[in-house]
């Protein structure tokens, strides 16, 4: 299976997405793969952080990072997807925050698209074109499933239901965009667990909260029960 964790907006938190994915999958026993095609590089900083420090269970991750304006940066990406179909049972890949050769390239492959967001109407309206490139995709790939989740969402709850509200509203015009119903506060013990190259569940103190949220998004996308 490929999990792609993609987008055309940056910042959103893709990477912490894939590279929490990818740990919890790895520590299940699964042979996962992170795959880093964003030009950021930051789940490849991620995995080397968390090598440094020496944290268990290791990650096995690598990084094809391609300027989309190189000929043939699409057909690249996707014979490398190919070639390690072969080798993992579960490959994460992050990709960068635009509409590029190299994503289209990507979702042509993958079984999950991950689209998250931050809710509101300047993040949500980026799915334009998103929407576009999975219409254009499913000629070649009909199974591909897109979400977004919301992530990065105000902890006060009446101003996080009234962006959610409003973002869901416009959602509803994509014909090709569903939602994952678990939403991802922010929340420091995210940005400290990044920094130290540990995924959420590893982070002590655990936060309760923000532990559950990602065990609910792996369960939605894995479509594991509790």
């Amino acid at each position: 299976m490929i999990i792609l964790v993609g987008g055309e907006k940056g910042g959103t938190g893709k990477s912490t997405i894939a590279t929490n994915l990818a740990t919890m999958r790895t520590t299940k026993g699964i042979d996962t793969l992170l795959f880093d095609i964003d030009p950021q590089k930051t789940s490849t900083f991620w995995a080397s952080r968390r090598d440094e420090n020496n944290i268990s269970p290791r990650i096995t991750s690598c990084q094809k990072i391609l300027d989309s304006r190189i000929l043939n940066a699409g057909v690249v990406i996707r014979n490398e997807l190919k070639a390690l179909m072969s080798k993992y049972e579960n490959i994460i890949v992050d990709a960068g925050g635009a509409a590029s050769e190299v994503l289209r390239a990507a979702m042509t492959m993958a079984d999950i698209l991950i689209l998250p967001l931050m809710p509101s109407s300047f993040d949500i309206w980026t799915l334009g074109t998103v929407n576009n490139l999975i219409s254009e995709v499913k000629h070649t790939n009909p199974n591909i499933i897109a979400k977004v989740v919301y992530n990065k969402v105000a902890p006060h709850p009446q101003t996080a239901k009234s962006e959610m509200e409003e973002s869901n509203e416009i959602l509803s015009d994509f014909e090709s965009i569903k939602r994952f119903d678990t939403i991802l506060i922010y929340r420091v013990a995210i940005r400290r667990s990044q920094s130290k190259g540990q995924a959420i569940v590893e982070y002590r103190p655990l936060d309760d909260k923000a532990n559950e949220e990602i065990n609910s998004l792996y369960r939605e996308v894995f479509n594991e029960s509790r």
